[in-house]
């Protein structure tokens, strides 16, 4: 079972590719998660496409898929990205003096900031879009 992520829609990805010359004798692995989280979740099949269901639409999702020919072998893995289908709009503490960027619910624009660590800002930024120094996701959507 994945992860649960704080998103309101899910919906099942289809990882399609050519078919090897060989079946792997124990199937596709594919790992998943959005861009900029740690933990990664994993599903196992032998059928092309592979079927992930469960994917959180708001966030840009990063993974790997590789085959499984066994006794611990792993073909070399190979990398996809999938693109967020929903914007949506999170209060984030930046919490380091450093300069940072994010894309502005407000006017949808890239903003740089420079944060100072004695007065943390808060900022309304779309999900994913925040980079820079440390910050902490709040937990809550904030509207432009």
């Amino acid at each position: 079972m994945p992860i649960l992520y704080n998103c309101s829609t899910y919906k099942t990805l289809e990882v399609d590719f050519d078919s090897p010359l060989f079946s792997p004798a124990n199937g596709y692995l594919v790992k998943w998660r959005p861009v900029g989280t740690v933990n990664w979740n994993t599903v196992i099949q032998n059928q092309i496409p592979v079927i992930v269901a469960g994917v959180p639409t708001c966030f840009n999702i990063e993974g790997t898929i590789q085959a499984d020919c066994g006794n611990g072998n792993l073909s070399n893995a190979v990398v996809f990205s999938v693109s967020s289908t929903t914007t949506v709009c999170r209060t984030f503490r930046l919490l380091e003096t450093a300069a940072y960027t994010y894309t502005s619910c407000t006017s949808g624009n890239t903003v740089t900031v420079n944060n100072q660590s004695s007065i943390p800002s808060t900022v309304c930024a779309i999900d994913g879009t925040v980079q820079g120094g440390q910050f902490t996701d709040l937990n809550q959507t904030c509207n432009p």
